[in-house]
């Protein structure tokens, strides 16, 4: 199901459970069906919905949980090798083209959950934008041109970074409490 569509359940699911209530009542009443059982199947039925669809978000949560410390973990791993090939002078090493190979496969992996709508934006516009202190530096935008031209990361493209990276000044970020609904993933 559509990430918009759940949320927008989830969001509504008590007045949507009202509406679907009223019209099973008067459907019931119409039909002139025998009314307490009816009424009872309906109840139980919306109830059905709502333990579905909080256990569902339960389980998204889950996921996003274990995700984004798997995420962290693995970066704080590459973070002190990242920060000091941030600190040298000259070409890439092998090692420095392992080391950033395996950092944008993490922030590929993490785009992928994004795009799936697992990832909420305000942690993705957070890892865009660490993406970008990195492609600051001319030899890591030069690997990663290479790297994005062949194909590689699922799809993750500059332009895909700097769009989830959001505005560069803080007056135009969104709020902690706007709405995830309406935005598409980066």
């Amino acid at each position: 199901m559509p990430r918009m569509i759940k949320k927008t359940i989830h969001d509504w699911f008590l007045p949507i459970c009202g509406v679907l209530l009223i019209v099973g009542v008067i459907v019931v009443v119409r039909a002139g069906t025998p009314r307490t059982q009816a009424i009872l199947a309906l109840g139980g039925g919306i109830l059905g919905f709502v333990y579905f669809l909080q256990k569902q978000v339960l389980e998204e949560l889950t996921l996003f949980e274990r995700l984004f410390a798997d995420f962290n973990r693995r970066y704080c791993e590459m973070n002190e090798p990242l920060q000091s090939l941030m600190r040298t002078e000259g070409p890439l090493t092998p090692g420095h083209r392992a080391l950033l190979e395996d950092y944008f496969n993490l922030c590929a992996e993490e785009y992928l959950y994004r795009t799936y709508g697992i990832i909420d934006f305000r942690v993705w516009r957070s890892w865009c934008r660490g993406m970008l202190q990195y492609l600051h530096d001319p030899r890591i935008a030069e690997f990663w041109e290479k790297e994005e031209a062949a194909g590689f990361y699922y799809g993750l493209t500059i332009e895909k970074i700097e769009r989830g990276a959001g505005p560069p000044d803080a007056e135009s970020w969104p709020s902690l409490g706007e709405d995830d609904s309406r935005r598409q993933a980066a």
